[in-house]
Formats: structure tokens, C-alpha cells, sequence
């Protein structure tokens, strides 16, 4: 089984929540179920508007289908390995950010994946005032604001696809706004498994060339087929499990969190 984290990059760092199991032995042989009190809900804070930006990736643990957790994973029948926090990617000792520099050219993996990235820069590409900020923002990610490219304007936002070193970020900049929310994977995972960010109204992903079609299974249990243009899904803000089939028919699945 192949376990690939999923970074989320809102300001805050997202822990993984795994199921309880509840505890046995009633008199019907069925497992008895114990009432927990529920903390009262409170509503999910609302960063798109933030100027003041700070880039964090997440730490992230293993999951299974259908259990809200800041994890990507393919899917196989076998059990998942114990819960094990794995490293703040990009940081070092002491919770430094270790900085990066832009590579100078593409690198020939990530543009085979994403041909857009290899295209010349249109007028929209070269408009990327917010793409510099970000970049300045997140040295981590070593982000090059000259080879980021916009895949898609959907909703009226921009949804760029920046490279970095190392690293590939995505972030929707809604038109004329001078901040994005921004999510990071590291080239590995974005060749395979794409980039996706919450901006608190949707989720915005990009997946590799090729991919026309997802099945989405929501944690509410709702199970939907989205379409993917130009690289491009966009989904309501709930967590959930994305599968699709690659050009030799295997299944490819992962996790997008709100």
C-alpha cells in the first residue's frame, strides 16, 4: 500500500482525525454503543480574504476511505498502517522554513505530466503580481512566478499552477484580488495525484494530462462523477475521496480535504 501525504496551506495545520472503535459485549451480541457529548459546533473560519499570509504546510497521517483526515492515499484492500504523523515538508529542524531557490528550466517530468506548463506565457500568465507574492511568501517551495501558468479561469477565479523546486503549488486568485489561497504538494505526488486547495467556497484541484473524469465519494456518504477540464475540478467545500482511472485502467484514489 502506497501512503503520499497531502499538504493544505490556509493558516492552519490540519490533524488527522481517525474513527473510534466503540466498545463490545452487550446482551444481544451486538456491540454496545456509548453516547459522547458533542462540543457545540462552531463555524469554519474564513481566510480568503486574509492579506496577511502565512504558508504552513500540513502534518498529515494515514486513512481510509471516508474518514475526514489532511491525508492523500491509494485505496487497496488491505488495512492501514498504525496512525504516524509524518514531517512538516519544506521546514527543518525547529520548525525553520529552509528556503529554496527557483530552478531555472521546467523540469522535463513535471511539464511531461502538465503541458501547459511548457507552453508560452499568455497575457494572463504574465499578469502574476499574486503568483510573485506568493512565491516571496512561501520560500520553502522554491516557486517560479515566470513558469506558473493558468490552467483554467473557473467561477471567476484564475487557478494557476505554479512549479517550484521540488514542489508544485496550486491557488485560485479570484479576478482584480491581490491574495490566493495557495495548497503545495511535492512534484511526486502533483505528477500523480494532482494539487487541490479549500478557499472556504470550493475546492479547486488540478490533475495530470489525460484525466477527463472523477468519481467524487463525499464524507456525507454522496457519491457523484465531476467533470475535469483543462485539468481542472472544481468541488463543493466537503472532504472527500477522488478516483479516477488512468489511460491503462488502473484506479488512481485520493484524498481532498475542505
Amino acid at each position: 500500500m502506497t501512503y503520499v501525504p497531502q499538504q493544505k496551506t490556509n493558516l492552519v495545520i490540519a490533524a488527522a482525525a481517525m474513527p473510534q472503535t466503540a466498545p463490545s459485549g452487550s446482551a444481544n451480541g451486538r456491540p454496545a454503543v456509548t453516547a459522547q457529548p458533542q462540543a457545540p459546533a462552531r463555524p469554519a473560519p474564513r481566510w480568503r480574504r486574509v492579506r496577511r499570509r502565512t504558508l504552513v504546510l500540513a502534518l498529515v497521517a494515514a486513512a481510509v476511505p471516508v474518514t475526514v483526515t489532511a491525508a492523500v492515499v491509494e485505496l487497496t484492500g488491505d488495512p492501514p498502517p498504525p496512525q504516524a504523523p509524518l514531517p512538516t515538508l519544506g521546514v527543518g529542524p525547529g520548525g525553520h522554513v529552509v528556503p529554496r531557490e527557483a530552478l531555472p528550466a521546467l523540469p522535463t517530468a513535471l511539464g511531461d505530466a502538465y503541458a501547459r506548463l511548457g507552453r508560452p506565457a499568455t497575457a494572463d500568465d504574465r499578469d502574476n503580481a499574486v503568483v510573485r507574492k506568493a512565491a516571496a511568501h512561501a520560500r520553502q517551495f522554491g516557486l517560479s512566478p515566470d513558469q506558473a501558468r493558468v490552467m483554467a479561469t473557473v467561477n471567476g477565479h484564475r487557478v494557476w499552477l505554479m512549479p517550484g523546486n521540488g514542489f508544485v503549488c496550486v491557488g485560485p486568485q479570484a479576478i482584480g484580488d491581490d491574495a490566493m489561497d495557495t495548497g503545495c504538494e511535492t512534484e511526486a505526488v502533483a505528477r500523480k495525484y494532482g494539487v487541490s486547495v479549500s478557499d472556504g467556497d470550493n475546492i479547486y484541484g488540478v490533475l495530470p494530462d489525460g484525466v477527463h473524469q472523477i468519481e467524487v465519494t463525499d464524507d456525507n456518504g454522496f457519491h457523484h462523477v465531476e467533470s475535469v477540464n483543462d485539468n481542472v475540478y472544481v468541488l463543493p467545500p466537503v472532504s472527500a475521496t477522488i478516483r479516477y482511472r488512468t489511460a491503462t485502467g488502473d484506479t488512481v484514489a485520493f484524498r481532498v480535504i475542505a
